[in-house]
């Protein structure tokens, strides 16, 4: 139904979700590459998380300089820090979640 609405059909969503998978998967490969910011673990070792893009209330929390390069979110399986990276894969800031 939305589909015919917004005009791109089927094809167009099934394309979408394609571009997607493959834009997350690249980012994965990248990520692969560098290590945790908090305990410094190299991802490929442990096994990473991909949570998505970074919101609003994540950005208000960086300084102006970090805010500018912050795309995505990604969650180290040894020590649980949620480590914001560029869209190169390289992270440069971590936290501790509060849930």
């Amino acid at each position: 139904m939305w589909g015919g609405i917004l005009g791109i059909g089927f094809a167009g969503l099934v394309l979408w979700v394609f571009v997607q998978w493959r834009l997350r998967a690249r980012f994965m490969r990248l990520v692969g590459d560098h290590a945790c910011a908090l305990c410094h673990n190299r991802f490929d070792d442990a096994i990473a998380d991909y949570l998505g893009r970074v919101g609003l209330a994540e950005r208000r929390r960086l300084d102006r300089f970090q805010r500018r390069f912050a795309a995505y979110r990604i969650r180290c399986g040894d020590c649980h820090a949620i480590n914001v990276c560029t869209r190169d894969g390289q992270p440069f800031k971590a936290y501790v979640a509060d849930d």
